[in-house]
């Protein structure tokens, strides 16, 4: 029994290239999700998204730099010409805008 399916869902992972979205996208693509791999580091992106195809799942690799306004938007748009549709985010969800340079000094952004 399968009490966690994301068949028929598509998840967007930045930060895929390695470590926690690396791993977060292999679960995510196990738990039936189609994924959306997003960094800066387009030839681990393409392995993941190999592997996670090897695994029986489907992935799309996209090149994002997170700290760019223009990288992210032209990421955006890339996604929504491969998989025909938006990629939206849950408004639970405060949005988390990295400064250059370092991710742990991000801010975070939407709070009430």
């Amino acid at each position: 029994m399968n009490l966690f399916s994301l068949a028929d869902r598509t998840a967007l992972v930045t930060g895929a290239s390695s470590g926690l979205g690396r791993h977060f996208a292999k679960v995510l693509s196990k738990a039936g999700a189609d994924v959306v791999v997003a960094a800066r580091r387009m030839d681990r992106l393409e392995s993941l998204a190999a592997e996670i195809s090897k695994s029986g799942g489907r992935a799309l690799p996209v090149e994002m730099d997170v700290t760019s306004d223009a990288s992210v938007s032209g990421a955006f748009a890339e996604i929504k010409e491969a998989i025909g549709r938006p990629v939206t985010s849950s408004s639970a969800i405060p949005a988390c805008r990295a400064t250059p340079g370092s991710a742990s000094r991000a801010r975070m952004t939407g709070m009430p």
